[in-house]
């Protein structure tokens, strides 16, 4: 952001700040050791299905970066950002819908965003590729 968006008001700053009061619930709540962060990302309408199922849950490799993600999400979360030291896994994931998992036990976050598409999808038949 730039100092003119304080008065600007351009459509990608106030979906920033709608993020980010979406996110005010849980800030100071989480710790943040040992945690696995998984950012979905949604696929365009335009692919077909047979695209869709060949990529969902596989990395995510365009623009933006996972690290620029995790900047954003942890500085709605925090009031500094200095205090996090380690992070298990983060994964940026093709994905049904786009949203953020949070877990907080160690896992594959490939079989963790399965898991959770097989609950709002029961007969998704997908197996997981290295």
């Amino acid at each position: 952001m730039v100092k003119s968006d304080s008065y600007k008001k351009r459509p990608i700053v106030l979906k920033y700040w709608a993020y980010k009061d979406s996110l005010q619930p849980y800030r100071g709540k989480i710790n943040w050791e040992g945690l696995t962060i998984q950012f979905m990302i949604e696929m365009p309408k335009s692919w077909s299905k047979k695209k869709k199922e060949a990529m969902i849950f596989t990395p995510h490799k365009q623009k933006p970066d996972i690290d620029n993600m995790l900047k954003g999400f942890m500085d709605c979360l925090m009031d500094e950002d200095s205090s996090v030291w380690y992070s298990r896994h983060l994964a940026k994931l093709w994905g049904v819908n786009s949203c953020i998992i949070v877990n907080f036990k160690p896992c594959d976050p490939r079989e963790l965003a399965l898991k959770l598409a097989k609950s709002i999808i029961p007969n998704l038949n997908h197996s997981i590729r290295g």
